[in-house]
């Protein structure tokens, strides 16, 4: 019996063959690094130099144009989602508070706007705020409670048309109406209106550095038994349909915004509010 072997290491092999009881070996030369196109002109494999730079400057201009709008809806699901939870828990605290104190028409509550004196003089009674505080602060969960003479939260407030409505300097006077709970949201009590028995107030939300009506801050009415989002569409509560779609959008207060938020669950009279109403089009893309 002969061997033959071939110590090629790069091309190298031996089979077996039978040869009438007799054992041969022979070498075949098989490819180790076989190549997927064997034939002589070879594609090229790289990219230029410019190809690459026009390829990331594409990158560049998607990524200027989505990103931002991505950001901003991330944005607006995480204020849907706390604005949502904020007003449950303040409704029930005004619910609970009603539970033990009687409605809110009972509380002895007198009306903000007094009039004017003789002087013709505006008459502001404030006391209101202080009583409803009260009565409901024992039913949240209560981090700070804002005190006259201290900026409570120090960013400017403005509306959603852009446009100044007061510096953070000039929201010190609370009266005892106003205080931040443990998940960020600052409520203040507004004014109580003795005629349809509600106080409105606002909730202010941890979001972004000045504070946008329509964007961050958003209006409530607590009426007896019902705490309702300022320009819900049912009536003549809140403001009905018609301050929504005059006042909830860009070139405006952006005040009537709060129904559109919790009802809807969207914030998309930011960007096509003249297509938005109550009995037609809930989002952009309907």
């Amino acid at each position: 019996m002969r061997k033959l072997f071939n110590f090629d290491k790069r091309k190298s092999s031996l089979i077996r063959e039978d040869l009438g009881g007799y054992q041969q070996y022979k070498s075949v030369e098989v490819d180790t690094h076989p190549q997927p196109f064997p034939n002589k002109g070879r594609e090229k494999q790289a990219f230029t130099l410019a190809e690459v730079l026009i390829t990331l400057a594409i990158i560049g201009v998607v990524a200027a144009m989505t990103i931002p709008t991505l950001i901003s809806k991330h944005q607006e699901r995480q204020i849907v989602s706390h604005l949502t939870k904020a007003y449950a828990t303040v409704s029930n605290a005004f619910k609970m508070a009603e539970t033990e104190h009687g409605s809110i028409d009972t509380w002895g509550l007198n009306r903000t706007d007094m009039g004017r004196d003789a002087d013709g003089n505006s008459i502001y009674d404030f006391s209101s705020k202080g009583i409803v505080a009260e009565r409901i602060k024992p039913y949240l969960r209560v981090a700070k409670e804002c005190v006259d003479g201290e900026v409570c939260d120090n960013r400017d407030v403005y509306y959603l048309s852009g446009n100044l409505k007061s510096s953070a300097v000039q929201n010190t006077n609370y009266y005892g109406g106003a205080f931040i709970l443990q998940d960020g949201s600052f409520i203040q009590l507004g004014w109580y209106y003795d005629y349809s028995s509600f106080m409105d107030f606002s909730i202010t939300l941890p979001y972004d550095s000045k504070i946008v009506y329509g964007k961050n801050i958003f209006a409530f009415r607590a009426y007896p038994g019902q705490v309702v989002p300022e320009g819900v569409g049912i009536g003549d509560l809140a403001g009905g349909t018609n301050n929504f779609k005059t006042s909830c959008r860009p070139d405006n207060t952006g005040r009537y915004c709060a129904g559109w938020v919790i009802y809807n669950k969207n914030m998309d009279y930011l960007h096509c509010a003249d297509d938005l109403s109550w009995d037609g089009k809930h989002q952009c893309s309907d």
